[in-house]
């Protein structure tokens, strides 16, 4: 344990203009990225398993898997209110080797992860405007545009983040609701509102071949873990105790609609279900509801790869940025850059050192 002394000069050490400003809004949509990302994914769910299946595998899963680690990085998060997250809550319990260990594992899993992101934009971006970008020249510059646009929402700072996390978050999910509330008003006619035939009987069927099981619960429980992600930037949320959980609550009903929703309205709209694979929706939305439809879908897409990167990059920077807070990495990497609007400064302010104990707790 440091002395008084030492957590004098931490406290001292403290960046005075330093504030916890990431609200409830903000953090449902870090977590939002964190756990989903879009309702892209679950297609192979109907494939695999059909949709009754689904709906159900996403529920009971929900209760018995997501709420229990939902409710631990709630709790956890707010025992320890600080940047770094999990690796703060293995350090307590096993000591800093094993935190040190916990964080870098994560941390190049998450960068490997983020790396297909630029690829994965400009995919989406050519389904979205049905186009091949054949030039090698239009695609790297895309993709650098990409990298450098997102990287400069992280720099501008968290609170940034949090409101462009947002905004894509909006933009993602409103094509999606646009076509359920289309789609849904065919459950008892049969035809929506604009015409699309809707079978409430496919909705909620089973495939005639034998379900795929394995391959149903890999995708179904990687479709609803990592809730603990948005604990590595705890050290900025404004009033952890009470921010954290509700943010926790609210994205838990957010995501399980964004998954369930969108099986039941694109599986009433075909009933192929041997069809449904990565991108299907699009395929229905162009065949079913019309062109303009794929391509909101599309843009859909692009600007989910936008959220998940955009995050991707907050959950690395603040988990280093946590353990050197702690002491398990140099202080460097815990200098920030203030941005003052006012005065048109750049401020490094210097990192706090604290170490937390478990029984500190």
């Amino acid at each position: 344990m440091s002395s008084s002394s030492d957590k004098g000069e931490s406290t001292a050490l403290l960046p005075k203009k330093r504030q916890r400003n990431v609200t409830v809004l903000s953090l449902v949509a870090i977590t939002y990225f964190a756990v989903a990302g879009g309702p892209e994914g679950t297609e192979t769910l109907i494939q695999t398993g059909g949709p009754l299946y689904s709906v159900l595998g996403f529920i009971i899963i929900g209760i018995l898997w997501s709420i229990p680690m939902a409710l631990m990085s709630a709790e956890l998060t707010t025992a320890f209110p600080e940047n770094g997250g999990y690796v703060l809550w293995v350090s307590a319990a096993w000591g800093a080797q094993a935190g040190e260990m916990a964080g870098w594992l994560q941390f190049v899993s998450s960068g490997v992860d983020a790396c297909i992101y630029p690829g994965l934009f400009l995919v989406y971006l050519e389904q979205a405007l049905d186009m091949n970008l054949e030039d090698p020249t239009i695609e790297w510059t895309i993709k650098i545009t990409f990298v450098v646009l997102l990287l400069l929402l992280n720099v501008l700072g968290i609170e940034s983040v949090g409101h462009g996390s947002t905004a894509f978050m909006i933009l993602l999910l409103t094509p999606f609701l646009i076509i359920i509330s289309i789609a849904f008003t065919g459950i008892f006619t049969g035809i929506g509102v604009l015409g699309w035939p809707f079978s409430t009987a496919k909705m909620l069927g089973r495939p005639e071949t034998e379900p795929d099981w394995p391959a149903f619960f890999m995708v179904l429980l990687w479709n609803m873990g990592y809730w603990e992600g948005a604990s590595v930037c705890a050290g900025e949320v404004a009033n952890v105790g009470t921010v954290f959980p509700q943010a926790i609550a609210i994205s838990m009903i957010v995501v399980l609609l964004n998954y369930v929703l969108p099986i039941m309205a694109f599986s009433g709209l075909d009933g192929n279900y041997e069809a449904f694979d990565n991108g299907h929706y699009i395929t229905v939305a162009r065949e079913v509801c019309g062109t303009w439809f794929a391509y909101a879908l599309g843009l859909a897409q692009t600007v989910s790869v936008c959220g998940l990167f955009a995050n991707g990059v907050v959950k690395n920077t603040y988990l280093v940025c946590g353990m050197s807070e702690q002491g398990l990495l140099p202080s460097a990497l815990a200098a920030r850059l203030y941005v003052c609007t006012q005065a048109h400064k750049h401020i490094k302010s210097p990192p706090r050192t604290r170490h937390i104990h478990a029984k500190n707790v």
